[in-house]
């Protein structure tokens, strides 16, 4: 567990993680006391994640902490899972060379795909299993960084668009995360 009060965090991501000033990662900032910075944005990959976390912490200090959560945009476009592993590990390894401990890094999971895509266009070809494997395989492949679990509670209902959770489930998975590493 970590006492994250008084501390800076990067967060970085795709769509899940970009509701900036209204996402689970400022409910869990506002309720534990630290700072976000936050590098997410919509759309992106993996392979951009590593990239801008690089081009971000070769240009500023490291924060005290670590949360990256990506890979639904890689999975969505069948990139092959052993790269987008690898890509996340890459990023652990840069903030660990940076000076993050590895106990301050934090792989998001997320929600369990198949319970929110329901009923959706994103639960067509295979996503939301190929997603959900990738998901549990995190704990295997990932090394150095606490894994946060799969949360469970999100469903359909939680989701406007088929895919992105709302407002009031984001809070709900930002106190479900806060319970896992805080």
């Amino acid at each position: 567990r970590v006492n994250p009060k008084g501390y800076s965090a990067i967060f970085i991501g795709d769509s899940h993680t970009a509701l900036y000033g209204n996402g689970w990662q400022d409910t869990l900032a506002k309720t534990y006391g630290f700072k976000v910075i936050n590098l997410s944005q919509v759309g992106k990959t993996t392979g951009w994640m590593f990239t801008t976390l690089k081009n971000y912490l070769d240009k500023n200090p490291a924060p005290d902490m670590l949360f990256i959560y990506g890979g639904a945009n890689d999975i969505y476009g069948k990139a092959n899972a052993k790269t987008v592993f690898n890509n996340i590990q890459r990023m652990v390894n840069l903030g660990i060379q940076k000076g993050i401990k590895s106990k301050n890094i934090f792989i998001i999971s997320g929600y369990r795909t198949a319970r929110v895509t329901d009923g959706s266009k994103y639960a067509q070809g295979g996503f939301p299993e190929r997603m959900d494997a990738f998901k549990e395989a995190l704990k295997t492949q990932i090394t150095q960084a606490t894994i946060v679990p799969i949360w469970e509670e999100g469903t359909n209902k939680d989701s406007g668009d088929g895919l992105h959770i709302n407002s009031q489930a984001q809070a709900r998975f930002a106190k479900f995360i806060g319970s896992k590493i805080f």
